[in-house]
């Protein structure tokens, strides 16, 4: 699945209960999805960033865990961000895909 696709299915599918799935810059980069609360979804208890990475089917379990590194590396940058720093209600979340149909995803803690 591409960035794209994967961006455009969250918007469908969360545009009622979030305000914003997009991609968006910081001043360490660009997050590929923030997903931000709506003011209409008070009970919403967390905000998202997902940083995505992608890899072949035949990728190796080491080069899972390095791109799986890679991209925490980069959520430690995003969550320097003033928007984004000591804020306990935004969940970061690495995700790597490895082929069509199957995937690594850690939340940063």
């Amino acid at each position: 699945m591409c960035k794209r696709c994967l961006r455009t299915f969250c918007k469908l599918c969360l545009r009622s209960i979030q305000s914003k799935a997009t991609t968006n810059e910081n001043i360490n980069g660009y997050a590929d999805i923030y997903l931000q609360k709506s003011l209409s979804a008070q009970d919403m208890k967390f905000e998202y960033i997902f940083e995505l990475k992608y890899l072949k089917t035949d990728a190796k379990t080491n080069e899972k865990e390095a791109k799986l590194a890679e991209a925490l590396e980069q959520l430690k940058k995003y969550r320097k961000d003033a928007r984004f720093a000591n804020r306990s209600d935004i969940k970061f979340v690495a995700i790597v895909f490895v082929g069509k149909s199957d995937y690594v995803a850690k939340e940063l803690v």
